[in-house]
């Protein structure tokens, strides 16, 4: 089974307000496999992983409780102002507590409280947050120390993350809570450690509500909620003490979070109160909430509206002071094929005591039967195709480069892309989105097909508002030269922005976009510096300024890519040499940081970030790739490598990040295969071992993956095509294609002309009859002793023959003509 921090599929589509798919919630609600939900389940746990991130910056000693309470809280808020700008409703759906040591939870104290901590605390931050209902809650356990956790500490740390490993990899459709039970209390045995009953496991429906108190299910009789069931979220709570297993309020302190309970119908009678209620129904719903965002005099009144029996109190829980409690909470999906954790969260290096490497107690409980592993769930899953290019005389059509638009809902369409290659720009969209062609079982349908620039092209990239494509062309010599901007309207008109020359040399190296669509860095093979293109719409004129920036030293071969979450970039060099470069708002100039050390190895090729910018990728002509984790500080960036893939490919690599899973990319190179990486470890996901992928496709260097179906990505290269695959089985139903290959290759030349010559055919005629003759021998080949139905395709090939080996030329018209025959009756019989 996959843990679910590997496998996050769904790009979160804040735009997605469907009304069937969301009468499909009201009807089922907390149904996974409706795509809605599931993207506001996912985002809800993408924020609420960036907002403790947050809170575990800032635990260091002395910092005050209260005011991490307040940070957490905030960046739930802020980072919903950047999605979901549709939702019907989101926000906090449980304030940040943070506990400490012996306090289990329920802790959001008031400003007035001066509680600090203190080095070596153990602190659990719990956080909760919804999209429209749907609610993903997280407790992370974290101590404050810059080194290793040692002891009794790193001992209950130990055994909570243990017994998550092993819970996520056995729990399925079908599994009994009482097996969820059974690992914790094993777990804490082999540690030592003792299980609190503030442990729970709740299937969370929508507007679901954390409970101040939930256990697990321990009846003999089994019904329904005390069953896993497939395509629905769980919370999943456990928390360890060291010695000790009741818990209890703690007295002294007043509970500061309530959660409104009355029925939405209900009127308060007592006029004194009436007002505290209302603010609090419309502020909160049903949802809980701190005093601490209420004024003094609402709090007052807050236990008279307990004594009516219109709120109901968090009480505080904890168990005797000096005893060490870890409180690990998090978010699951339990898919048909895997189990795919919403929050995921990395904890601080431990050494525990007491070591379970040999411990048969959990070796057992690791081999529990979980899911079966499906074979071909480590596989790429062939979904389709798209012939690319002109009916060019036999030429097969080379794609260099390949972009999804990231959001084609500025058109009338709901899916696009371009491609650009020997044969010109295609843009290609359609109006149906891939999850209702699911319906109709066929990816390649419906696609309608737009030539934008004639000419030869390299990189072809889409901005991230959808609305721009900057294209780089190839020029006399096979090299790239000019730069063009092509705008599009909401009526998928287009027009051309830019064009020039920027660098003033033909070997562009690399095009990257800014995040807010504004700029474009362009970087060379033989010049020494990178050129920035400011594309500035105005109402009555559009306004471009290029800017060029130097590199340090004698580096060429440059290459430069945006963060995609600020305005900088970075550009590499074959020296190893990284430099930084950041936008200047109060100056409007760029700024260079020079200095970075010259030890990141050869950047000869693609160099990509994630999504959130956190890591960084580049794929080097020395067939390895090499990933660095990247410091975001704008005032300080840094970055430390973590690990180099070797023996990956042939050279001219291609990667792409996911657009959904910060840790997965895909690599394609020139021969011929596409691995996925999982960069949150140094292991090959998936690759092309059981596809016989020479006899599919040639040089499927250049990858990308769809903008928000992330299991979905296309390839291309030189065999005129563009492939669409799959990455998991479960998504890719109803898509799977049959691999038929020999009509793709019948009569394509063997061996392509070079880019930028493709449409020559005068020029190059010689080169193409040879190896059209060469398709014509194997077209007979093929239907050699084959039934009478075929005779016609080897009457065609034989008569090409005739005409070649007696030394006559055919014309383009005579070349096309039987290109197109042979191409025709193979593709109905082969």
């Amino acid at each position: 089974m996959s843990s679910g921090e590997l496998h996050q599929e769904d790009r979160v589509d804040e735009d997605d307000t469907d009304e069937t798919v969301m009468l499909q919630a009201e009807q089922d609600p907390g149904d996974f496999s409706n795509r809605a939900i599931r993207a506001r389940y996912k985002g809800a746990g993408a924020i609420l992983i960036g907002a403790v991130q947050s809170i575990v910056k800032e635990c260091v000693p002395k910092a005050r409780v209260a005011e991490l309470c307040i940070l957490g809280d905030s960046a739930i808020k802020e980072g919903f102002k950047k999605t979901f700008t549709n939702a019907v409703s989101k926000g906090l759906a449980f304030p940040t507590s943070i506990c400490v040591n012996h306090v289990i939870c329920n802790f959001s104290p008031m400003l007035t409280d001066q509680t600090v901590l203190e080095a070596n605390d153990l602190v659990k931050i719990n956080m909760a947050c919804h999209v429209d209902g749907f609610l993903v809650v997280t407790t992370h356990t974290h101590v404050v120390t810059d080194g290793p956790i040692i002891g009794r500490m790193a001992d209950v740390i130990s055994a909570a993350e243990t017994a998550k490993e092993i819970i996520i990899n056995l729990v399925k459709p079908g599994t009994e809570l009482r097996e969820i039970t059974d690992v914790i209390h094993k777990v804490a045995s082999v540690f030592h450690c003792k299980v609190l009953n503030a442990s729970h496991c709740h299937q969370l429906k929508r507007f679901y509500t954390i409970k101040p108190s939930q256990n697990f299910v321990h009846a003999d009789e089994v019904d329904e909620e005390s069953i896993i069931m497939k395509n629905k979220a769980y919370m999943i709570d456990i928390a360890l003490s060291t010695t000790e297993d009741k818990i209890g309020p703690l007295g002294e302190v007043l509970p500061t979070i309530y959660k409104n309970i009355a029925d939405d119908n209900y009127e308060l009678q007592s006029e004194e109160l009436r007002p505290v209620f209302e603010e609090i129904r419309q502020k909160y719903r049903i949802m809980p909430f701190c005093t601490r965002d209420l004024g003094e005099a609402a709090v007052q009144k807050l236990e008279a509206c307990v004594q009516h029996d219109i709120l109901q109190p968090y009480p505080i829980q904890h168990v005797k002071s000096g005893i060490l409690v870890a409180h690990i909470r998090f978010t699951v999906f339990i898919g048909l094929r895997d189990t795919v954790v919403l929050n995921p969260h990395k904890l601080q290096e431990l050494r525990p005591m007491i070591s379970i490497k040999n411990n048969p107690d959990i070796k057992i409980l690791r081999r529990s039967k979980g899911r079966e592993k499906d074979a071909d769930e480590k596989e790429l899953i062939f979904s389709g195709r798209l012939a690319i290019g002109k009916e060019s005389c036999g030429v097969r059509p080379v794609i260099s480069d390949i972009s999804w638009n990231p959001k084609p809902a500025c058109w009338t369409a709901t899916e696009a892309f371009a491609c650009t290659g020997s044969f010109g720009t295609y843009v290609y969209r359609r109006p149906t989105s891939i999850a209702a062609m699911k319906l109709k079982g066929d990816i390649e349908e419906e696609w309608k097909k737009e030539l934008v620039l004639d000419d030869p092209g390299r990189f072809c990239t889409w901005s991230p508002n959808g609305r721009l494509l900057a294209i780089g062309l190839v020029t006399e010599g096979h090299e790239i030269g000019e730069v063009h901007i092509i705008g599009w309207n909401d009526n998928f008109n287009h027009e051309k922005i830019y064009q020039g020359n920027p660098l003033h040399c033909k070997n562009m190296n690399s095009l990257s976009w800014s995040s807010d669509s504004s700029y474009l860095v362009l970087a060379s093979k033989v010049t020494r510096h990178v050129v920035v293109i400011r594309y500035l719409e105005k109402k009555k004129e559009n306004k471009v300024w290029v800017r060029t920036l130097p590199f340090s030293g004698q580096a060429t071969d440059l290459v430069a890519v945006f963060h995609p979450e600020t305005r900088c970039f970075i550009a590499g060099a074959t020296t190893g040499r990284m430099e930084f470069y950041r936008h200047s708002e109060e100056e409007d100039v760029w700024l260079n940081r020079k200095g970075w050390s010259e030890d990141y190895g050869i950047i000869d090729s693609d160099l990509a970030f994630n999504r959130n910018g956190t890591k960084l990728a580049c794929a080097k002509l020395n067939c390895s790739i090499k990933v660095w984790k990247y410091d975001t500080s704008p005032a300080a960036p840094n970055i430390t490598e973590l690990y180099t893939v070797a023996n990956v490919g042939p050279c001219d690599l291609s990667v792409k990040w996911n657009h959904w899973n910060v840790d997965f990319l895909a690599v394609g190179d020139a021969g011929q295969a596409i691995t996925i990486y999982d960069a949150s470890g140094n292991h090959v996901c998936d690759n092309r071992h059981s596809v016989d992928s020479k006899a599919l496709f040639s040089q499927a260097n250049q990858v990308d993956w769809h903008p928000k179906e992330a299991w979905l990505l296309a390839s291309g290269g030189a065999e005129g095509f563009i492939l669409f695959w799959s990455h998991k089985r479960v998504q890719a139903d109803g898509f799977t294609k049959e691999r038929r290959i020999h009509h793709e290759n019948l009569f394509y030349s063997h061996f392509p002309l070079q880019a930028g010559i493709a449409r020559s055919t005068v020029q190059n005629f010689d080169v193409l009859t040879q190896n059209f003759r060469q398709s014509l021998v194997e077209a007979m080949e093929d239907v050699e002793g084959k039934d009478s139905q075929l005779a016609r395709i080897a009457y065609l090939a034989k008569s090409g023959l005739e005409r070649l080996d007696g030394g006559e030329k055919l014309s383009q018209a005579e070349f096309r003509s039987y290109s197109l025959e042979i191409l025709q009756f193979s593709t109905k019989k082969l």
